[in-house]
């Protein structure tokens, strides 16, 4: 360390070491994803505090009575994909918190909507590696992959995509 360094430290102005390998310099250049953004642990802990207290709120579903005002609808076939389980391997709780992590890091999060044979919303699978497509009529469509070169299409009905 220089006599210059030194003095210059003394007085309150350091160098900082300018390492590539910090995750952090990476995201600062514009290499952002959303994997390397998670792996910063203020980015990590502020996403999780979010989407944790976002999740932890109470859902209530609502119908409109007839005199303007409205009811708990304890007893609709979507309150208990919303309130209980959306699908077979998540909590409500846990689909609500991934939810909102994907929004957080991703501007988006979507889940597969699936339905009885009274098309009654039954479950709601999360979805990974979606692309938005808007079609000729004007309306959406996502094309999902599974990882290993295969992709569905599903139609605006079919997904239920939580937006920033």
């Amino acid at each position: 360390m220089s006599i210059i360094s030194r003095a210059l430290s003394l007085i309150g102005f350091e160098k900082r070491a300018a390492d590539p390998s910090w995750k952090g310099a990476a995201l600062m250049r514009g290499d952002y994803t959303p994997g390397k953004a998670e792996s910063l642990s203020a980015v990590y802990a502020c996403v999780s505090a979010i989407s944790e207290t976002i999740a932890s709120l109470p859902l209530i579903l609502y119908r409109r009575t007839n005199d303007e005002g409205r009811e708990r609808a304890n007893d609709h076939p979507l309150y208990k994909v919303l309130h209980d389980s959306p699908n077979e391997l998540q909590t409500a709780l846990e689909f609500r918190e991934m939810m909102q992590a994907a929004v957080l890091l991703r501007g988006n999060a979507y889940a597969e909507i699936k339905r009885g044979y009274d098309g009654q919303v039954r479950s709601l699978t999360p979805l990974d590696r979606v692309t938005t497509l808007q079609l000729d009529n004007g309306r959406l469509a996502y094309d999902t992959s599974d990882g290993k070169g295969k992709t569905r299409r599903l139609l605006q009905e079919e997904v239920f995509h939580l937006r920033h």
